[in-house]
């Protein structure tokens, strides 16, 4: 990032692997903080899992960072592709509702909720609704302010007109419904 001109408009796309198998694999040494071992010596998927998920912040947090310091971030938003579930990692031909919950968050900076405040006070609004990442392209869109003749107001999470709740909403290419999940 440290050739990412901060005096320009920027849009920065950045892809971790973060969570995925192997999953002792996706971290340095120094964030191994639980132990994968069993006492038998047999690899347990959980420790080594919470030690990415650890490390991702880490890294989210050294990219915030950075880009608040020097390139006048307005907006950063997160999210993970997929869930796990540690049993069956994220194979769809064996799904579970596991392999669809993810983190997102979006930070908007006091200068971006100041010229923007519509879009501020909508995300607050939806803070509580449900969303899915099959969405992100028009919440991003919509945060941008760059619709585009593909952008949906009803799927931007950031938009009065966002239409989802958990009745309609679908998942996995709109092959599952949300209201099917227990938790």
């Amino acid at each position: 990032m440290e050739t990412v001109d901060g005096a320009e408009n920027n849009f920065i796309v950045l892809h971790l692997m973060g969570s995925h198998i192997y999953y002792n694999s996706r971290y340095p040494r120094s964030f191994k903080k639980w132990t994968t071992a069993d006492g038998t010596g047999m690899m347990l998927a959980a420790p080594a899992y919470a030690n990415t998920i650890l490390y991702t912040d880490f890294i989210l947090s050294k990219i915030f960072d950075y880009a608040e310091k020097n390139l006048n971030l307005q907006a950063m938003i997160y999210f993970s592709d997929h869930g796990e579930d540690l049993q069956i990692s994220h194979n769809p031909d064996v799904f579970s509702f596991d392999m669809v919950r993810v983190p997102m968050f979006v930070y908007l900076s006091p200068e971006y909720e100041k010229n923007f405040p519509a879009q501020v006070a909508t995300l607050n609004q939806h803070r509580e609704k449900y969303f899915t990442n099959d969405m992100i392209f028009d919440t991003v869109c919509g945060i941008l302010n760059a619709p585009s003749n593909h952008y949906d107001a009803g799927q931007d999470f950031s938009s009065p007109q966002y239409r989802f709740n958990r009745d309609n909403l679908t998942t996995m290419l709109g092959q599952r419904k949300i209201s099917d999940d227990s938790r």
